[in-house]
């Protein structure tokens, strides 16, 4: 029987040769939040979903209900919106404005005051208060934040799996 080397996976078992020896470290939940439905009428009604782990609400079903919405600061500095990837204000925009890696109103610049993780208004901010908030229509809709004490929040890593 082989040894097994260092980064190879066993069939069953957790990747021990990975970070450590064997530990999982803990993931982020993707949304932490009261999920609202929406009516034909555009209005929401509120409808607790725990976590995606619950099988409730899938990425997609998010992603669409997220589809348009705007993604502003706390001193209302529009920080891009979700649309797709090939649209001027779009988060998905990797050459845009508001999604580039260089730019000062993204939330993906990591040296910027809206982006990393030590930056008070930034959504990786495990430790912030004040994250980004997403305004569907101009009404309060979620935050947008890694920090898991925040009720009624997205991770902003689910806006990279969204396809509009």
């Amino acid at each position: 029987m082989r040894k097994q080397l260092t980064g190879e996976p066993v069939a069953g078992k957790l990747h021990t040769g990975f970070g450590g020896r064997g530990r999982r470290s803990r993931s982020l939940p993707l949304f932490n939040f009261g999920y609202r439905e929406q009516d034909e009428n555009h209005n929401f009604s509120d409808k607790f979903f725990s976590s995606i782990q619950s099988h409730s609400i899938h990425a997609d079903e998010l992603c669409s209900a997220l589809a348009g919405a705007s993604i502003v600061a706390k001193d209302g500095t529009f920080l891009g919106a979700f649309l797709n990837q090939y649209d001027a204000k779009s988060t998905l925009n990797e050459c845009g404005q508001y999604s580039g890696a260089y730019s000062a109103n993204s939330i993906w610049n990591e040296y910027g005051q809206f982006g990393g993780k030590y930056s008070a208004n930034s959504p990786f901010n495990p430790y912030t208060s004040e994250p980004p908030m997403i305004l569907i229509n101009g009404k309060f809709f979620a935050y947008l934040s890694v920090n898991e004490n925040i009720p009624n929040s997205i991770n902003p890593f689910m806006i990279k799996t969204c396809e509009l």
